[in-house]
């Protein structure tokens, strides 16, 4: 995975080498995902959408319930071989705690 921090927009973008078979991605998007899953704290970090974005092929976003924070993973079919993204996303109007 090779990743970028955009420090204006305050976000963080990985994306994986292509693959040629979409089970290898496949596979990928999902050890992702059960990482994820394991990792986030269960309380707080929320499974949202399912639904595939404008050219997935499969799309999950998490979001942060206290925060407004989101991670979306995306599985994207290019011409001929795939690969997997991965966008994490600050809260635009973080919540303050007792407001």
């Amino acid at each position: 995975m090779e990743c970028d921090v955009d420090r204006i927009v305050s976000y963080v973008s990985c994306y994986s080498s292509t693959m040629g078979t979409r089970e290898e991605a496949g596979n990928l998007f999902t050890r992702f995902v059960d990482e994820l899953q394991s990792t986030l704290l269960s309380d707080r970090w929320r499974k949202v959408k399912e639904e595939p974005r404008i050219n997935s092929i499969r799309s999950y976003t998490y979001a942060d319930q206290e925060s407004d924070a989101h991670i979306d993973i995306d599985l994207i079919a290019l011409s001929d071989s795939y690969i997997v993204t991965i966008f994490g996303w600050r809260a635009i109007y973080p919540r303050v705690r007792g407001a």
